[in-house]
């Protein structure tokens, strides 16, 4: 009996920081509410439902937490895959302005990669 009688208890206080929570209803009966919270919450339906949920989003591998942070990181990945493709579209877009022509593949890589030939000296000026 000793040990219903303090689950009763933290039934009872938990039933009524509840209600306070949701003291902005002032024209509601108090006490039949009160009533209704603390039958719902005795009902072992309904603890065991609570507690799935806490364990749910909070115990284990797969918590609200870890989904969170692993959306973000998809969201991250994502963004770095579409930066890849727009740089591939553009290594594309050279690479057929390129052609297949001597002279212009020489200028590309005197330009971009400072080559040069034997007798040649390469001087480079930053703006």
């Amino acid at each position: 009996m000793q040990i219903k009688r303090k689950k009763c208890i933290f039934v009872e206080i938990f039933a009524k920081k509840v209600f306070y929570m949701f003291s902005f209803f002032k024209d509601i009966d108090r006490e039949a509410v009160f009533e209704w919270l603390k039958r719902v919450l005795w009902n072992r339906y309904a603890i065991v439902v609570i507690g799935f949920l806490i364990t749910v989003m909070f115990v284990g591998n797969h918590t609200v937490f870890y989904l969170h942070r692993k959306n973000r990181e998809i969201k991250e990945l994502q963004k770095e895959l579409r930066d890849y493709k727009q740089q591939t579209e553009y290594y594309k877009q050279a690479l057929k302005q390129l052609g297949d022509s001597e002279p212009s593949i020489e200028r590309y890589a005197r330009e971009h990669y400072f080559m040069h030939a034997d007798n040649e000296d390469v001087y480079v000026i930053e703006e």
